[in-house]
């Protein structure tokens, strides 16, 4: 099953970064990968089940993962820069 989800997550991460970075769809990709970062903030970054001598690092890894979240949510709300190739930039 690893290997199966390290598959999505390229698909994802990777599929998903190049369409924000030409800004196809921006607003739609943006919630897609938040909702995704979200559950993997969750998921795997919980500082709070694990062991002391690991919760640190946990954390540090968790507030990053948060932080990327907020530039993602920023995207969603305002949508790409004007030069993208999203719809909701591109004026007729």
């Amino acid at each position: 099953m690893p290997e199966m989800l390290a598959i999505g997550v390229i698909f994802v991460e990777l599929g998903g970064g190049i369409k924000l970075i030409i800004g196809w769809n921006a607003r739609w990709v943006a919630a897609a990968i938040f909702v995704f970062t979200a559950m993997a903030a969750l998921f795997f970054h919980n500082f709070w089940a694990v062991p002391p001598n690991e919760a640190q690092n946990q954390k540090i890894n968790f507030m990053k993962t948060i932080s990327m979240m907020g530039g993602l949510l920023y995207v969603v709300v305002h949508g790409g820069v004007p030069f993208s190739l999203s719809p909701d930039t591109i004026s007729s």
